[in-house]
């Protein structure tokens, strides 16, 4: 086997091929005959010595000899917080267990996933073998491979890349950041918007809106879950089956250890937790409570299995004990809510005392979103009379489907002064909410009236989440909408009044953007919509995005792209304007103004102060006269 996989099993395991990244000098695995990407098989472990990967062999009637394949960490499930735990359980214990699977990829050796929603989709689909076969508008599953401002890339199946623009990816939702959205290793599903013959990659688009057809039910935050949960389980009971260690003796001591009543010693408070240890040493988490502090021992309920953590979630909020027999005709009328997770809060049920699950995400590629789509508070009163619930019967659990709060939509008019509230600080703009619900953008140009070019600091300095602020409308933003985002999208400002025009030689302040590819030159934010540009050779300081400086404007251009400035970042005073023809020294941090063209003389701007005469300049290097001839444009 050590052959078949030196870069799995070899002296450095941390260095692992991924699908549609080729290692340096990697070959290609023997391929067989009726492989194909996406084809489900049934495949059984052999070895699982390390935390990062099993290996196992297909089961084939057509091959005598076993066709070995590995599964990394990345493919063990749809949810990357089961990972390292399921990496732990000795599966090989029981090599007889044949697991569904899908081939994946074919690198350095044969990659096999065992996502479920991947399984499930590919039953149903055909996948493209090459980047040929690949089809605009087709639906695809794929993996995070790299997050940048500007975008992610995704691995495709069969090696093929793609890449999301920063307008095509799902943000605008709850205005998360790109980084609280996603994440490396996440399972998402992409249409493709166009090919990029000249990269060789699709260009896609990760918005909900692309739920359609068959695989609808990816649009439901119940479904999520409820796959979520029936992995959670599973793993559980494979825990009580083939795990060794404490908390695998637990489970399998511990026949209904969702409502077993047990103390928890608290450690220490961590934000809205005590976190602390259970009689047995177990890790264990409950919410804070005032009336508690650390070094306490407190009596509850466990009520959950926090993966991520691999802690107990305990509550100290119900007043009997869970009931836990399920009737799959049930309904409800009101629930209490004990806590909220990452993606899902629990409640109790007041009529039956029953443990409930209300999802806190819209649909997968949401659903490992930091910032939840919906937000409960401990002991929430939550009316559930009108939705009909997902029972499980073989695992014993209830899911409250997503239910997304719907408000009236109100049309703000330009110039209206309203009260906002900041959900996300970024670089260059802070995100907010209006009272309706609807969403907007306050642009750092739009967020100062006297803004330091001393001494600089960032937004996040300035400003943080859930602060309020009171700001105008100054219009909406130019932004697809869809099914899921109908309200406009405005742009809002603190200032009282628009911005001013600029003209020519106007000396004013802009937000530095960022650095020109090409030419190195920096690109600046003067207002809302307007921009300038700042050649190399006018650039007097290195800036950091966000930071504000001093500019004159030298030009204005006009092109196909729009509109925007050629500024400088050095002085131009005002000294010389009535001078014409004295000697004047001249370095590099000092101009001349007048109403002629200018000059670069020994990294200094000079105006000529009349067309029709010349003056006379003396350099501070040199200390000669020198005679500058006219200039009518820089």
């Amino acid at each position: 086997m050590q052959k078949f996989f030196p870069r799995v099993l070899g002296k450095r395991p941390n260095i692992v091929p991924v699908p549609g990244k080729v290692t340096f000098g990697s070959k290609l695995a023997p391929v067989p005959a009726d492989f194909s990407i996406g084809k489900v098989i049934q495949w059984t472990v052999t070895e699982c010595e390390s935390d990062e990967h099993l290996i196992g062999n297909v089961i084939t009637e057509r091959r005598r000899k076993p066709i070995a394949v590995a599964l990394t960490r990345h493919h063990a499930s749809d949810f990357v917080e089961h990972q390292s735990l399921l990496m732990r359980l000795d599966l090989s214990s029981k090599k007889d267990q044949q697991r569904d699977g899908i081939y994946w990829s074919h690198l350095s050796y044969i990659n096999i996933s065992m996502k479920k929603i991947l399984i499930e989709f590919c039953r149903r689909s055909v996948l493209p073998q090459k980047f040929d076969d690949c089809i605009v508008g087709s639906i695809v599953p794929g993996v995070v491979q790299n997050i940048f401002e500007y975008g992610l890339f995704i691995d495709l199946p069969n090696t093929i890349i793609a890449f999301a623009p920063h307008k095509h990816l799902d943000l605008y939702g709850t205005l998360e950041s790109i980084e609280k959205k996603y994440r490396i290793g996440q399972t998402v599903f992409v249409r493709i918007l166009q090919l990029d013959e000249q990269k060789h990659r699709c260009i896609v688009s990760l918005k909900s809106i692309m739920y359609d057809g068959e695989i609808v039910e990816l649009s439901q935050a119940d479904y999520v879950l409820r796959c979520y949960l029936n992995e959670k389980y599973q793993l559980i009971e494979d825990m009580k089956q083939h795990g060794t260690g404490p908390l695998s003796k637990f489970f399998q001591e511990t026949k209904k250890w969702i409502g077993f009543k047990c103390r928890c010693l608290i450690e220490k408070r961590l934000d809205d937790w005590f976190i602390g240890r259970l009689e047995n040493g177990l890790p264990a988490s409950l919410p804070y409570d005032a009336h508690y502090s650390i070094g306490d021992s407190i009596e509850g309920y466990i009520i959950d299995f926090n993966l991520p953590a691999q802690q107990f979630i305990m509550t100290i909020d119900l007043k009997k004990p869970i009931k836990h027999s399920i009737n799959s005709s049930q309904t409800f009328t009101q629930c209490t809510i004990l806590c909220q997770l990452s993606s899902y809060a629990l409640a109790i049920t007041q009529d039956s005392n029953q443990l409930i699950h209300l999802p806190t995400f819209s649909d997968l590629n949401s659903f490992y979103s930091i910032a939840s789509t919906t937000s409960y508070e401990r002991k929430q009163q939550i009316n559930i009379s009108s939705i009909i619930p997902y029972i499980s019967e073989e695992h014993n659990y209830i899911i409250i489907p997503f239910q997304e709060k719907k408000s009236s939509i109100k049309i703000y008019q330009p110039n209206e002064i309203i009260s906002v509230t900041i959900i996300d600080v970024l670089p260059k703009q802070l995100n907010v909410k209006l009272n309706d619900g609807s969403r907007g953008r306050i642009h750092i140009t739009e967020l100062f009236d006297n803004p330091s070019t001393e001494k600089f600091q960032t937004l996040n300095d300035l400003y943080h989440i859930n602060q309020s602020l009171d700001a105008r409308i100054i219009g909406t933003r130019n932004i697809e909408k869809d099914s899921k985002h109908k309200r406009p999208v405005y742009e809002l400002s603190v200032h009282e009044k628009s911005s001013q025009q600029y003209e020519i030689g106007d000396r004013i302040i802009g937000f530095f953007d960022k650095i020109d590819e090409k030419t190195k030159g920096y690109w600046f934010y003067l207002s809302l919509h307007l921009r300038g540009y700042v050649p190399p050779e006018f650039i007097s300081k290195q800036l950091t995005v966000g930071q504000c400086s001093y500019l004159t404007i030298m030009n204005k251009i006009i092109n196909d792209k729009g509109e925007h400035y050629t500024l400088t970042m050095y002085y131009i005073g005002d000294n010389y304007a009535d001078t014409i023809g004295c000697y004047v020294c001249a370095d590099n941090s000092t101009t001349l103004k007048g109403y002629g063209g200018m000059l670069i003389l020994n990294k200094s701007i000079v105006n000529i102060i009349d067309h029709q005469s010349s003056i006379r300049m003396l350099t501070s290097d040199s200390n000669i006269n020198i005679l500058l001839t006219m200039v009518t444009s820089i």
